[in-house]
């Protein structure tokens, strides 16, 4: 019996699309894998979708993880051990979709979208930045994991391993970053809306994971004005300046607004959640208050509504695990040293010693 033919590339664009409206991610992510396993350069419909589909799975398991670590958080405080076991290991299970997810498609890039790429510098830049996206999101789970683990009785013994793993995905997407904003520098104008998505990147990566707000700051300021210099020099707000370009130097505006006022309010630490997860942790805490004082007990809508509204990790174990990077020793140290080295001029941070 003969073995069924390979369905086409126009049969797997069409899957994906489909599978894009009936919002089955995964399905979408397997077209597009096939199709970016075909050995040609993805056109820009292709890229999109590609791009589209891997953001789409990443959003909804990030999502599923928060709210899994929140019953987590809420069983622990209830001291109710098999119910927080039971949640700890279904999250565990979604962080290693995550992972696999994340490593599918670095591979992807690596072994059939960059090799075919390297004649368009549009492309080399972005697939250099969603590399460092995937790894980014990586580290942004090891990041959370560890806090967990502080606290956890369950996972202390994965502790160390899960800080080598956390500095080894952060430095490969400093790396996937870094080699982004040399293409980009080099061959992509200022006002270059993929330039322009990269700093937003880049910039959160240094305010959140590597904790470095006044870099962050520097990188946005400096492309925002970069930008606007370009669009002065051919007539201001002209043609040149298209509407992604303009969506893109307003987010670099907010952000630049948002982490000045932090820095106003004595808030200039870069502890990885933005403004609107501080509020929405300010809500959520609020509404524990109102529950221990009404003796009332959560129902499960309510206690899904209010897991969706948290950030990624809790206030109270972020202090833990930012006060234990500090104080941990030789090891941690050293982690420092080798994220800072890696910056490669780019910080006016002395290296600590």
């Amino acid at each position: 019996m003969a073995a069924p033919a390979s369905p086409s590339r126009e049969e797997l664009i069409y899957t994906a699309e489909l599978s894009e409206e009936a919002q089955r991610y995964d399905d979408m992510l397997q077209a597009m894998s096939c199709v970016a396993r075909l050995g040609t350069e993805l056109t820009l419909l292709e890229r999109g979708l590609f791009s589209r589909a891997y953001h789409y799975v990443i959003d909804e398991k990030c999502k599923a993880r928060r709210i899994l670590a929140s019953f987590q958080l809420q069983e622990r405080k209830k001291g109710n051990l098999k119910a927080e076991k039971a949640a700890m290991e279904f999250r565990l299970k979604v962080e290693a979709e995550i992972e696999e997810a994340c490593y599918l498609v670095v591979n992807i890039i690596d072994k059939q979208l960059l090799p075919v790429s390297s004649s368009s510098a549009d492309n080399l830049v972005f697939y250099h930045q969603m590399k460092g996206n995937c790894y980014r999101t990586l580290a942004k789970v090891k990041d959370a994991a560890l806090g967990f683990r502080k606290r956890n009785r369950y996972g202390t013994f994965a502790e160390l391993k899960n800080r080598a793993e956390r500095l080894e995905v952060s430095e490969q997407s400093l790396k996937a970053y870094n080699l982004a904003r040399e293409v980009a520098t080099g061959n992509l104008c200022p006002t270059n809306p993929i330039r322009l998505a990269l700093v937003l990147n880049v910039s959160g990566f240094f305010y959140h994971l590597l904790r470095s707000p006044e870099r962050a700051y520097q990188i946005a300021k400096q492309a925002l004005g970069d930008a606007e210099s370009e669009l002065e020099s051919v007539g201001g707000d002209s043609k040149a300046a298209s509407m992604h370009t303009k969506d893109f130097m307003g987010l670099l505006r907010d952000r630049l607004a948002l982490w000045n006022s932090e820095k106003e309010n004595g808030n200039d630490e870069g502890i990885g959640i933005g403004h609107k997860d501080a509020e929405d942790t300010t809500e959520s805490s609020k509404a524990d208050e109102q529950q221990q004082s009404d003796g009332r007990v959560m129902g499960h809508e309510e206690k899904l509504k209010e897991a969706e509204q948290l950030p990624e990790i809790s206030d109270e174990d972020d202090d833990m695990y930012r006060m234990a990077r500090c104080t941990s020793g030789k090891n941690m140290t050293r982690t420092q040293r080798l994220i800072w080295c890696a910056l490669d001029r780019c910080t006016t941070k002395k290296v600590p010693k």
